[in-house]
């Protein structure tokens, strides 16, 4: 016959004992937690405040110095959120500090990937300091984020960057693209200089005009047009041009050649 084996008190002893210990284990790990979420709020918040400084010291160039104290803290404190990143990259960036600045900047779109300005400014980084591949990524990234600002103006820095690389089809379809979105003088000189360098006077005479329609006083274009119509022979719309250069920005070097040019002309005339 199969005997039946009673708990005895020993073991009921143990048994509870046991249960005790483990609710104990439950106790303190959800008291860590409980401590550590606690924690990180409080973090959160002081780096709110830290945030909030250095937004207060970035509008004087004497604190510059408690500005980057109090965005590297706020980085420290809450290093999850893109935004005291962003900033600090900015900051960097504005400071000529590129290497730092692209750090913060790329380590903003790891933790915000439609973060759509980081990108934009990334491209300007690596544009910058020569490395077009790179800039090309980013501003074309960037293009595809929700909510980005001015794509007339990444469409003006891509085309740069291929003109920068001697794809001039590819900057030229990128500037006429921006063209499409705004029409504009800087991004119009841009690509009748491109012309001009193309040996297509025709496109760039074109453009330069179309720009000065635009903004009558944009003293670049008028320099560039003068020249132009000094290579064809046109004296009378080159002296045009070459007078409006002075008059628009009289100290400027554009405004100093146009007036040797202008002394020829009468001399040739």
């Amino acid at each position: 016959m199969k005997l039946m084996r009673y708990p005895t008190r020993n073991s009921r002893v143990v048994f509870v004992w046991g249960r005790w210990l483990g609710l104990a284990f439950l106790a303190v790990l959800f008291s860590a937690c409980a401590t550590e979420s606690e924690k990180r709020q409080e973090n959160v918040l002081l780096a709110k405040s830290k945030y909030a400084e250095a937004i207060g010291f970035s509008s004087s160039n004497n604190s510059r110095p408690q500005m980057y104290v109090s965005l590297r803290e706020a980085v420290r404190l809450d290093p999850l959120e893109p935004n005291y990143h962003w900033a600090l990259g900015m900051a960097y960036f504005g400071d000529g500090d590129l290497d730092n600045a692209a750090l913060e900047l790329e380590q903003t779109v790891r933790l915000n990937e439609n973060f759509a300005e980081a990108y934009k400014q990334l491209g300007r980084l690596y544009m910058r300091n020569g490395n077009l591949d790179k800039a090309l990524y980013y501003f074309k990234e960037g293009l595809k984020k929700p909510g980005i600002t001015l794509p007339q103006e990444i469409h003006n820095w891509i085309a740069l960057c291929y003109y920068g690389q001697g794809r001039l089809r590819d900057a030229e379809n990128a500037w006429l693209e921006a063209l499409r979105i705004k029409d504009s003088e800087g991004v119009l000189l841009n690509l009748a200089l491109a012309y001009r360098d193309a040996g297509q006077y025709d496109k760039a005479l074109k453009a330069l005009n179309k720009a000065v329609a635009i903004n009558p006083r944009f003293p670049p274009a008028h320099y560039q047009l003068a020249l132009l119509y000094l290579k064809n022979k046109n004296l009378e719309l080159a002296g045009r041009h070459f007078d409006q250069t002075i008059q628009l920005d009289p100290d400027s070097e554009a405004a100093r050649s146009s007036r040797q040019y202008l002394e020829l002309i009468k001399q040739a005339k």
